[in-house]
């Protein structure tokens, strides 16, 4: 038993009826002080010492390069911690320094710790680390409400518990830990950017949107956005859900002002109503928080660390190199040390005959490889066998497929509908405009799902709607929200899909969808739809 704040003189009887010993702070926890102050050096010494004994003996003996990245990844960049104190843990365990002598550092450690896109091993800094940790506090107040945490925090200093954002200045009085999370909102700061731009608001019903304060509408709040009115407004807090009413299921926009609006105002007041009205009210979605930077508006610490990392501006990619993960990981890690040429070899040695004819070595073995295959009549593994089996009797096998040239280019979709003896019962090609490829795939699926609803003769028979993008099809079958930005197709399917009940969307290898492939390259070739409809 742990006392906080002043000694109670029910102290000893308290310890004596629940059986408890007494103890003060700081007290140890898993290997960490509670209670102490993080700020103070002395509060890590006992973690950083830990680790530098535990790291001591493995040097020589049983880990590799590759050994040692994978414990640094997955084991030191693990803890969270404020200051970067074990950089230097790190980097010596990485190279193989001894408590007696130091070996060469071939390679900068900030070059090291870029991400693997980028030339380094994607170690990652820690500092990077701890500010995406403390991120995710932010994520989880917009999104747990009424978790416990959350309502203390909120009765502490005051905050509304269905607020979706963190963004308050922290008092003089708060904690460390509301200090280090409010810290992240600093003018200027690269976390505070981020934030600002990562995480927006999906307004649903209106009841935990703060009408003026958060940032809702466009890329700032109501009252920066339009400050003379919200100085005319009369009313300057509440929730959406207080300005407007439903009249006959539609929402009407309602925001009292303390006087009329005189002439040079009402242009003013004109684009604020307009802004309004651009936004929908549902009344039975709830209000909600998302993450732009991932295509599932779900946060993670890896996303926010990669913001972090673009916006330091980590150089060039590296595409001299590719992580294959074929070979093991020891010997990746000697194939990039030996392209980037940090393999600390003498000049006459590295520009030596041997040394020159590495790739030709390796081009002449995967030939008499290719050579033992074809002439000494080694099979191939039956893995790679991919059987296109119809469907089953009475059901249908709707085959479709997106297209798109680049991140928005063009874009075309395709598909096939056949039946059990493989007979061909529509067609589709179309053209559908600047699209990336997933939401090309997505509106593949979705033209499916409308063309086998509005042909009756297609109706009470089973369908299956293949598609060759896992991420679609998972979408369309899980409860979330999917992408971000393509809500209404997602939601569109999914309704369609409850209301014919007879039908599925399941994900299938794009070697089995080649004729609705081919389909989606001609209406990305082309500047209108093509449908031909058959017999059932």
């Amino acid at each position: 038993m742990v006392k906080v704040g002043k000694k109670l003189a029910e102290e000893e009887d308290w310890g004596r009826v629940f059986k408890c010993k007494k103890a003060t702070l700081p007290i140890s926890y898993l290997g960490l002080p509670i209670g102490a102050r993080p700020h103070s050096k002395a509060f890590w010494n006992t973690l950083v010492l830990r680790m530098g004994s535990r790291l001591a003996p493995w040097k020589k003996k049983f880990l590799d390069k590759g050994g040692r990245l994978v414990l640094i990844k997955s084991v030191l960049s693990s803890i969270s911690t404020y200051y970067m104190s074990f950089f230097k843990v790190s980097r010596s365990f990485f190279w193989g320094d001894g408590v007696e002598k130091r070996k060469v550092h071939a390679v900068d450690w900030g070059t090291i710790c870029k991400r693997k896109s980028h030339g380094g091993l994607g170690i990652g800094r820690v500092l990077d680390i701890n500010r995406s940790l403390l991120a995710k506090w932010v994520w989880r107040f917009g999104k747990e409400e009424g978790s416990m945490w959350k309502r203390v925090l909120c009765a502490k200093y005051g905050i509304s518990q269905s607020s979706l954002s963190w963004k308050w200045k922290a008092p003089s009085s708060a904690s460390v830990f509301m200090k280090a999370v409010g810290s992240l909102f600093d003018e200027g700061s690269v976390s505070a950017s981020i934030l600002e731009g990562g995480l927006k608001i999906l307004v649903g019903c209106g009841d935990r949107i703060r009408f003026w304060e958060d940032v809702w509408l466009d890329d700032c709040s109501l009252k920066v956005a339009y400050p003379r009115i919200f100085a005319l407004a009369s009313k300057k807090s509440g929730t959406i859900r207080d300005f407007g009413s439903w009249q006959k299921d539609v929402w009407r926009w309602n925001v009292p002002l303390r006087r009329s609006i005189f002439d040079w105002e009402v242009n003013m007041w004109k684009v604020f109503c307009m802004a309004l009205d651009c936004v929908t009210i549902i009344r039975i979605i709830p209000d909600v928080v998302v993450w732009t930077h991932r295509p599932n508006g779900e946060f993670s610490v890896k996303s926010f660390q990669r913001c972090i990392e673009d916006s330091l501006g980590d150089g060039q990619v590296d595409v001299v190199f590719s992580w294959g993960g074929i070979t093991p990981h020891k010997v990746e890690v000697f194939i990039w040390q030996l392209i980037k040429g940090w393999m600390g070899l003498c000049p006459k040695v590295q520009y030596g005959r041997a040394w020159s004819s590495l790739i030709q070595a390796i081009g002449w073995s995967l030939w008499e490889a290719r050579n033992r295959v074809v002439f000494k009549g080694i099979s191939a593994d039956v893995n790679y066998v991919i059987d296109l089996l119809p469907p089953t009797l009475n059901a249908l096998k709707f085959n479709v497929d997106g297209s798109a040239k680049c991140a928005l280019g063009r874009a075309g979709i395709g598909g096939v509908l056949c039946d059990a003896r493989g007979k061909v019962l529509c067609l589709f090609s179309a053209f559908v405009g600047a699209r990336d490829a997933i939401a090309a795939e997505m509106l593949a699926i979705q033209k499916a799902v409308n063309l086998y609803a509005s042909k009756t003769t297609f109706v009470g028979r089973d369908i299956v709607i293949v598609s060759d993008s896992k991420s679609a099809v998972d979408w369309v079958n899980e409860s979330g929200i999917g992408h971000i930005n393509l809500v209404d197709s997602i939601y569109d399917i999914r309704s369609k899909l409850d209301y014919l009940g007879n039908t599925k969307v399941i994900y299938n290898s794009r070697a089995t969808n080649l004729l609705a492939d081919s389909l989606a390259k001609k209406g990305l070739a082309s500047t209108g739809e093509f449908i031909k409809r058959g017999e059932a």
